[in-house]
C-alpha cells in the first residue's frame, strides 16, 4: 500500500519529535543523577537541597523529563495505528516538545545561575536574559505553541 503525501509528512513529523523528544529526555534525564552541587559524602543528600535555585533546577528539568518521555510514547504507540493517530496527536506532541525546551530552557538558567552568580553575578544575569530571549521571540506571535 502506497503512503500519501500527507502520511509521508506526517511520518517524517512524528520521526523528528520523536528524535528530538528522545534527546531531550536522555539529557534531562541524565542531569538528575550529575546532581548540581554534588553529593554529601555522609549521607548521598544533594549539598544544594535548601537553595531555591536548586529546586527550581529540579522541578523544571523533572518536566523537561517527564513531557518528552510522554512525547516519545505517544510517538511510539502511533506506530501501532497511524490512522487514528493523526494531527491532534501530532499536535499535542509538538506542545510537549515545547514544554520540554521551556522546561529545559530554565533548568539550564538556574544551574548557570547556581554555579556562578556567587563568583560573578553579571555573568549569570547575562546567561539568564540570553536564555530568555528565545521564549519572549516566540511568544509575541499568536499562536507561537502551535504547529
Amino acid at each position: 500500500m502506497k503512503m500519501t503525501v500527507a502520511d509521508e509528512q506526517f511520518k517524517s513529523s512524528a520521526e523528528s519529535y520523536t528524535l528530538v523528544a528522545a534527546l531531550f529526555a536522555t539529557i534531562t534525564f541524565s542531569a538528575i543523577f550529575t546532581m548540581l552541587g554534588g553529593y554529601s559524602n555522609n549521607d548521598g543528600t544533594a549539598l544544594r537541597a535548601r537553595d531555591a535555585a536548586f529546586k527550581v533546577f529540579l522541578v523544571s528539568n523533572i518536566i523537561a523529563t517527564c513531557s518528552s518521555l510522554v512525547v516519545v510514547f505517544c510517538f511510539i504507540w502511533a506506530w501501532k495505528d497511524p490512522v487514528k493517530f493523526k494531527l491532534s496527536q501530532l499536535a499535542w506532541g509538538h506542545r510537549l516538545t515545547v514544554v520540554a525546551c521551556l522546561a529545559k530552557l530554565v533548568s539550564l538558567m538556574t544551574v548557570i545561575y547556581v554555579v556562578v552568580a556567587e563568583k560573578c553575578l553579571w555573568l549569570a544575569v547575562t546567561v539568564i536574559l540570553i536564555c530568555c530571549a528565545p521564549p519572549c521571540r516566540g511568544s509575541k506571535r499568536p499562536g507561537w505553541i502551535q504547529p
